[in-house]
């Protein structure tokens, strides 16, 4: 990033932090639509939240280029009670992702995809069906059944209630105390380094941190890998039944051009250790840096006709550094490589029937994660 991007502010640099008429509140992808289009690179979300949909400059916030920015992981977080130091957080990622790809090494996806039935409905269908093909990797067979029906309540709770009702407080307030218990019985029943799954190696990675942020921690795999990698198989299936394209041969330029239009992780929040000025506004650490991938997606200085679906984009070795779905630098997604070979695979087993698609409500599910409307996948 050049000074001229991210530089000390100065007397002389006057920030507008001119807020639109558009509420971001009220209408967020609307409003980074509208911002998308604009190609200033950086925008007021509110008085105190800059939104940068600069991909230079966002790349090179999200790396951290220059020390600059105070240290953030999307995933393990910074806070008391993180994993830390980021070493350790660097070894865990790795081990998981090798023992989520030995166990994927072994899966039918085919069949998995049958289970479906001839009616499914989504995103709650690709959620659950990650949870089925990842149980292993997630939960050990050796696992008690009350660790595993925790298991179930978590991501029903965390995951396939997007679309419900909230549960009320007490309702929420019971269930966390399951959840707590489960898990705290099974770390005491097996100790760690007896089972080999992903909750194993939380337990030895994380064996300073108490049992509450052991159990978010753990809880943070399940969302990336049950959350995550099954909303980008919901908008890569509904974007190619809606747009026709079951039959293209590449499989990955589908979930490619779904992340990039409807990326999961929408918004990524930085703050600056001390006064910088980005691309001509002045930012604090009060102030919250809003990187959007969403935003970049859309960016007409980066993609010609941005806001259509098209995977023919991927072919060949274009240039892909406005292409941000994962993040970028040392706290980019754990789940990044995860997300593109299986959600691949699984299109791949999914469209080797016809499909149709029957549409509940429009627009996607706005939260920490960008999911898919509701839909009904017909096979």
């Amino acid at each position: 990033m050049h000074s001229s991007d991210l530089s000390p502010s100065s007397s002389t640099a006057r920030s507008r932090r001119q807020v639109s008429s558009t509420s971001f509140t009220s209408d967020p992808l609307r409003w980074l639509d509208e911002t998308a289009a604009d190609r200033r690179g950086v925008r007021w979300m509110s008085e105190s939240s800059l939104c940068v949909y600069d991909a230079r400059v966002a790349r090179s916030l999200l790396k951290n280029d220059g020390g600059r920015i105070a240290e953030n992981s999307d995933f393990f977080g910074t806070g008391p009670g993180a994993l830390a130091p980021r070493s350790a957080q660097v070894a865990l990622a790795r081990e998981c992702h090798f023992l989520v790809q030995r166990h994927a090494r072994g899966i039918d996806f085919e069949a998995h995809v049958t289970r479906l039935g001839p009616r499914s409905r989504w995103p709650e269908a690709g959620n659950a069906l990650i949870l089925a093909i990842m149980r292993p990797a997630l939960a050990a067979s050796e696992r008690s059944a009350e660790f595993h029906a925790a298991l179930d309540r978590l991501v029903a709770a965390r995951i396939l209630s997007r679309h419900c009702r909230p549960a009320s407080l007490v309702r929420r307030i019971i269930d966390r105390f399951r959840l707590f218990r489960a898990f705290s019985r099974e770390a005491e029943a097996r100790p760690a380094g007896t089972v080999d799954d992903i909750f194993d190696a939380v337990l030895r990675s994380g064996g300073a941190l108490d049992e509450e942020a052991q159990l978010q921690l753990y809880a943070g795999f399940v969302f990336a890998i049950v959350g995550s990698v099954g909303f980008a198989f919901g908008w890569s299936a509904i974007l190619a039944v809606l747009h026709g394209r079951t039959d293209h041969g590449r499989p990955a330029h589908l979930v490619s051009e779904a992340l990039r239009l409807y990326p999961v992780a929408w918004l990524l929040e930085r703050r600056t250790l001390g006064r910088e000025e980005i691309l001509g506004e002045k930012v604090g650490p009060a102030d919250t840096i809003s990187i959007s991938p969403y935003a970049i997606h859309r960016n007409p200085a980066y993609w010609d006709r941005p806001t259509e679906f098209i995977p023919e984009r991927w072919q060949g070795k274009g240039d892909r550094s406005a292409w941000l779905p994962f993040g970028a630098g040392n706290h980019s997604c754990v789940a990044a490589t995860l997300t593109l070979e299986m959600v691949s695979l699984l299109l791949d087993a999914t469209f080797r029937r016809p499909v149709a698609i029957e549409m509940g409500q429009s627009g996607p599910s706005i939260g920490a994660a960008l999911a898919p409307p509701p839909f009904t996948l017909i096979r």
